[in-house]
């Protein structure tokens, strides 16, 4: 059985590229064959991004929250994560993918990652290290390199050479059923904690679960409508002081029924180490 793709497209004021994405992504999908549905949450948008959206329900599996007072990137995001964990028939062969509507990475990019979502890939996380940072803004590529070190100060250890603060993700819908705990620390970031900071969150939350996971070369494209969101400072902040940074990578106690813990890999010197797949354009 093939495996179902639900997408997630958190939109803020993106009404300039949010239809040509929609249109973009069914026709990538229409290319693969895969059955998918798209989750859009509107965050108190105040362009014409609602009337951009209302079309594509009558062409493609669409739909679309729009939130009239600002509820922020977290909590829609894990509100999102609820409904594709309560809807998933499947979800050992099902996938969850975030993307961004403006353009941030192409639709284009799931040919690349279609075989192995459809055998054995549970994440996929971007491979961007130093040598991959090409169209990332400096605020960008220092939040990148002081990461890893603040959450290690934090007693965090992420050992994996993956992008924390990109907000394209993907996983296995299983992944969300059994991580939810950690998840939940998604529900209580507000408005203010940045994008880049509720991805390193759900990172966190799945990374130590995941049984297979995949690096993905991205390049960053961004068609700039309008001036970044992204806020340094804030989010160093976030990730030194943050209270959902310990909650997502604490060890839960009481797992769900019929949990399964995560298959621990070996090297010949009896060190831990992960069974990691790398995708290159």
């Amino acid at each position: 059985m093939k495996p179902v793709i639900y997408f997630y497209l958190p939109v803020f004021n993106e009404q300039d590229t949010v239809g040509i994405f929609l249109y973009r992504l069914s026709e990538v999908m229409r290319n693969l064959k895969l059955a998918y549905e798209v989750f859009i949450t509107l965050d108190e948008c105040t362009d014409d991004s609602a009337e951009v959206v209302e079309p594509y329900m009558r062409r493609m599996p669409l739909r679309f929250i729009h939130n009239q007072h600002r509820v922020g990137y977290g909590k829609s995001l894990y509100e999102t994560i609820r409904k594709v964990a309560a809807k998933s028939s499947n979800p050992k062969r099902d996938f969850f993918l975030v993307l961004d509507a403006d353009f941030t990475y192409d639709p284009g990019i799931l040919k690349q990652m279609s075989a192995r979502i459809e055998r054995n890939a549970d994440v996929f996380f971007p491979n961007r290290s130093s040598s991959r940072m090409k169209g990332v803004t400096v605020a960008r590529r220092i939040a990148h390199k002081l990461a890893r070190p603040i959450l290690r100060f934090r007693g965090i250890e992420v050992k994996e050479n993956f992008d924390l603060l990109a907000t394209f993700r993907g996983c296995r819908v299983r992944l969300l059923h059994r991580n939810m705990a950690r998840l939940k620390a998604l529900a209580e970031m507000g408005p203010e904690i940045s994008p880049a900071a509720c991805t390193a969150v759900f990172s966190l939350a799945l990374m130590n679960d995941a049984r297979n996971l995949a690096l993905i070369d991205l390049d960053n494209r961004k068609r700039r409508r309008h001036k970044s969101r992204f806020k340094l400072f804030s989010l160093l902040q976030f990730l030194l002081f943050g209270r959902g940074v310990v909650t997502a990578s604490a060890e839960i106690e009481q797992q769900p029924a019929g949990h399964r813990q995560p298959r621990r890999y070996s090297n010949k010197k009896g060190k831990r180490s992960s069974n990691i797949q790398t995708s290159k354009k």
